[in-house]
């Protein structure tokens, strides 16, 4: 991060990772003089004559306005591939939808009112952006049309909570994981689903590749320090292919890159892996930097940087080229449990256990 300020009255910051435009913080009565950043890199001090004035960062991400009674319960952000919504959900039988751009809420689709009510663990969008889809805790997932709202299909056949759902690139099906230990594939036309593993332990995360060929699952074994593989499926047969292993916890997020060469994992281990896909084995890491669990993970669109929320309530912005944070990011003020870029890859847009959703 870098601020600059001059004669006009204005300090101006600029992100030195992203490139995108400097922010305006505001204007002094006098010439600014100096600028100074704390420490811990979260706030600045400007002088201006005999005036000092401290900004706090923290508070620079612009937010999307999260009605008061729905923010302790938020849990999953997506954008959809158009780039025109950002939608969230969360322990509560609601969707909300706002503008990608404007931040401005465009609409809430309520789950109660089409079944009884949901909690709702999961969101993900179709590739054409057409479809949305929900994984309940009670099992259940929906299909809706993100524009009007309209149910397009339900899916019941898990015994317990959804934990993820992402759609096949190739269009016609889509996956889900949950806490009965089940990788489902599901057909679109039919409702009709194809179980295709089954384990003694939840299944937290999924991750499907791009490009149509790959499929990946994390284990989430009760055993502390045992070792826990991400396990990957071959779209074309839907049979298991190979193990990557290395995590010595549950495996909490699963992200491939936008061309599905690279393969991200984030785990209660406190570290981040990332994979070669088609080599099968580690590229960049263990990342370690977090303090505690990391939550999720996501790829810009180029692949040369990850994102990385956990429970120590920090973002952290990772160079695949180096291997090393690049930036740590602080505002929100309990868990950071769900990110994603724009699709540009200008923007990063983060919830929490603050249910706070920010775009930065």
């Amino acid at each position: 991060m870098l601020a600059a300020a001059g004669q006009d009255q204005v300090i101006w910051l600029y992100d030195l990772v992203f490139d995108d435009p400097p922010k305006k913080l505001g204007c002094h009565v006098q010439t600014v003089l100096d600028l100074a950043f704390r420490p811990d890199g979260r706030r600045l001090v400007a002088s201006a004559g005999d005036a000092l004035k401290t900004w706090d960062l923290d508070e620079i991400a612009d937010s999307y306005v999260v009605p008061e009674a729905s923010r302790p319960t938020l849990r999953e952000i997506a954008i959809d591939p158009q780039g025109r919504f950002v939608a969230a959900c969360g322990y509560e039988s609601r969707v909300w939808l706002w503008e990608a751009k404007g931040q401005r809420l465009v609409r809430s689709i309520d789950i109660a009112e089409k079944e009884k009510n949901e909690d709702l663990r999961t969101i993900s969008f179709s590739p054409d952006g057409t479809m949305m889809a929900f994984g309940c805790a009670s099992g259940l997932i929906l299909v809706v049309n993100p524009e009007t709202g309209a149910t397009i299909g339900r899916f019941p056949g898990h015994q317990k909570g959804v934990r993820a759902v992402r759609f096949d690139p190739g269009g016609g099906r889509f996956f889900s994981v949950g806490d009965d230990g089940t990788l489902r594939a599901w057909d679109l036309a039919t409702g009709r689903n194809q179980v295709l593993a089954r384990v003694s332990s939840p299944i937290w995360s999924l991750a499907v590749d791009p490009r149509g060929r790959r499929l990946s699952i994390g284990e989430t074994q009760a055993q502390r320090k045992q070792e826990q593989a991400v396990r990957v499926w071959d779209l074309a047969t839907l049979r298991e292919d190979h193990r990557l292993r290395g995590h010595t916890g549950p495996i909490s997020s699963l992200a491939y890159s936008a061309d599905g060469t690279r393969l991200a994992s984030a785990s209660y281990d406190g570290t981040i892996r990332v994979w070669d896909v088609e080599a099968r084995r580690l590229a960049c890491g263990p990342l370690k930097g977090h303090r505690g669990i990391v939550k999720d993970v996501a790829f810009t669109p180029d692949g040369h940087r990850l994102a990385s929320g956990g429970a120590d309530a920090t973002i952290r912005i990772w160079s695949m080229a180096e291997g090393q944070d690049l930036l740590v990011i602080r505002g929100h003020t309990k868990d950071v449990t769900s990110l994603d870029f724009s699709t540009d890859g200008r923007a990063l847009v983060s919830t929490g256990l603050d249910g706070q959703v920010r775009h930065w």
